[in-house]
């Protein structure tokens, strides 16, 4: 609507989005007006933008920034930036120049019959090239495969590129129980079951891992009361689903933090005190506990995972936190840089998920 009213009659050049299937998380959308001026509109749910709107010229560049739309900024060929004020942009001079104020005007204007308002015209030209976008992306939807995958925690690092990894290998038949909607971007675009679940309900789960044939069980918490009630009962829920539907396996996703600092060499036999506090603790008790109970199963297999620290495309702590710690000057070495950190990449570590699927003698044992 804005590009519209800035520009005029658009007509859409080039789109792309990475929709398949599901609901579209990234757009870059190329339009051009009457005059021929290329306008792109980027938009996205997963990548942090800049929210700013930009004109570029041939005598400069001028810009504004959402979060700072009071002012905007001019800058010539010689480089020079200036800073331009508005005065008296709403209604309601009492109004703050925050992003809310502009539903506040807009409020005033359908009260006072502005005839500024959008048109029926223009709307509907609006309406159209959002369908010509629709109508003309690009899809590739995968083949089929009969494998089917519960993925618990499917919207968090791992779960999401796990989720993607499946669904490119043309596995479509993937049901990711989520808390709640807010975070869900990621994996929302591919045509997949999210069904809101709470994993502490155990008949919730049960019926969530009706017909599943893998089920992988990522989901955790970090702290106190809430890390036992994840990480120890939802995982007995889990996993109990899984044998009472008749599932071929599951796979849990442990962690290093059972193992705590030992010295010497660790191996799966290790036995440490766990690091992290409650997370680790609780992460213990589940691993002990899911062991003990492959020993009463035939079925299913049972297969825990103890990861290190994992890095890849998407990552955070490992990945991208360094850096922004580095650009915000609280990033340090610790002993000069000179320690030791097990680190996994990613797809090493979605290569084990899925062997340990796959693998009959990995039933009842734990893998670091």
């Amino acid at each position: 609507d804005l590009v519209y009213h800035l520009f005029g009659v658009l007509k859409p050049f080039k789109y792309e989005d990475d929709y398949e299937g599901g609901v579209e998380a990234n757009v870059n959308y190329v339009l051009k007006n009457e005059s021929g001026i290329e306008i792109s509109i980027k938009l996205s749910r997963t990548e942090k933008l800049k929210n700013k709107f930009e004109i570029i010229g041939t005598n400069g560049r001028l810009w504004m920034n959402k979060d700072n739309f009071k002012n905007c900024f001019f800058s010539p060929e010689d480089g020079i930036v200036h800073e331009i004020k508005l005065n008296d942009a709403f209604s309601d001079s009492s109004l703050q120049y925050i992003f809310d104020a502009c539903f506040v005007e807009q409020l005033i204007k359908f009260s006072s019959n502005d005839k500024s308002l959008v048109k029926v015209a223009d709307a509907k030209a609006v309406v159209t090239l959002i369908e010509w976008a629709y109508e003309n992306r690009k899809v590739a939807l995968p083949k089929t495969s009969e494998d089917s995958y519960l993925i618990t925690g499917g919207t968090g690092f791992i779960g999401s590129a796990l989720t993607e990894r499946l669904w490119h290998k043309g596995i479509q038949n993937i049901t990711v129980p989520v808390r709640g909607y807010k975070n869900c971007a990621a994996i929302a675009r591919f045509n997949i079951d999210l069904p809101k679940i709470n994993l502490l309900n155990y008949d919730s789960v049960l019926q969530a891992a009706s017909g599943k044939q893998f089920i992988i069980h990522l989901a955790y918490a970090t702290d106190g009361k809430n890390a036992f009630n994840i990480n120890v009962e939802a995982t007995k829920n889990v996993v109990k689903a899984a044998c009472k539907q008749g599932a071929e396996a599951v796979v849990v996703l442990s962690t290093m933090n059972v193992y705590g600092f030992p010295d010497g060499t660790v191996n799966e036999n290790t036995n440490g005190k766990p690091a992290g506090g409650d997370y680790g603790k609780s992460k213990k008790v589940m691993q002990e506990w899911c062991l003990e109970f492959a020993k009463t199963q035939s079925k299913t297999r049972i297969v825990v995972l103890n990861p290190t620290c994992v890095y890849g495309p998407n990552g955070k702590t490992y990945t991208t936190l360094p850096l922004t710690l580095a650009n915000s000057d609280r990033f340090c070495w610790i002993d000069n840089g000179n320690g030791k950190a097990n680190i996994v990449y990613i797809e090493n570590l979605l290569d084990a998920i899925e062997k340990s699927l796959k693998v009959k003698e990995a039933h009842g044992l734990n893998f670091i």
